[in-house]
């Protein structure tokens, strides 16, 4: 996860005394921070990390200092005297960490909004995808919402109900929900088979879907065969 990281920190006045190393120090600090949302804290044990390859370096002689060997000098001093870290009881502190970074808190309620978000659209486009445009089925099949009193009767129909229509086959009847013992016919069959599609996965997914929903058609073996039709379109679209 991103962190912020101000365009002007290379000649931040604190970095130009810490010098080109202090600032790759302090580069490595807030990332390791960051990384493990300590809130702006580096331990004691962690600053061997942050000073890795700088064994590589020697510093030329200045004014004030002679030539050395970087990984010689107290680099966690360097850092408090420049004003870039504070000293803790166990380590050190970013100072004014928390004033430009999220705190901990902040990004596990960022991280949950997310995900709660990718949740929702996830849900949505996977709606979409199975039932397409309600529209569609509005004016070919006559979807509607019954109340649940309605949607409760047609569990259980009259007797002598013939059993083309118990099976979810067109009759002239009023649309209701989802069979009980609803399977797909030869014709749903063999149009899954020529497009080479499960139709038991298929049938299993699409009972879940309307069964959850409570819908309602007059034929659901034609709203089925539509099913498998938009499986096969969403899959050539995303191929």
């Amino acid at each position: 996860m991103w962190f912020k990281l101000d365009d002007g920190i290379a000649t931040h006045p604190k970095l130009l005394n810490a010098g080109p190393l202090g600032l790759a120090i302090q580069i490595r600090a807030l990332c390791y921070a960051h990384r493990n949302q300590t809130d702006g804290y580096i331990p004691v044990s962690a600053v061997p990390l942050l000073l890795t390859g700088i064994e590589r370096w020697s510093l030329m002689a200045s004014r004030d200092l002679p030539s050395c060997e970087a990984m010689t000098l107290d680099w966690p001093s360097i850092m408090v005297d420049a004003g870039l870290w504070d000293r803790t009881e166990l380590g050190y502190v970013i100072h004014d960490y928390l004033e430009w970074n999220f705190s901990k808190k902040q990004i596990q309620k960022l991280k949950k909004k997310q995900s709660e978000g990718g949740k929702k659209g996830m849900n949505s486009r996977w709606n979409q995808r199975l039932i397409g445009d309600n529209s569609t089925y509005n004016s070919t099949y006559k979807y509607t919402c019954k109340s649940p009193s309605i949607a409760i009767s047609t569990l259980n129909p009259p007797n002598g109900i013939g059993e083309s229509e118990r099976k979810g086959e067109l009759s002239n009847g009023s649309a209701r929900t989802l069979p009980v013992d609803f399977e797909p016919n030869e014709r749903a069959k063999e149009l899954a088979k020529g497009q080479h599609q499960n139709v038991l996965a298929l049938c299993a997914a699409f009972k879940d879907h309307h069964a959850a929903k409570g819908s309602v058609f007059k034929d659901w073996q034609a709203a089925f065969r539509m099913w498998l039709r938009n499986d096969l379109k969403f899959k050539e679209a995303r191929s």
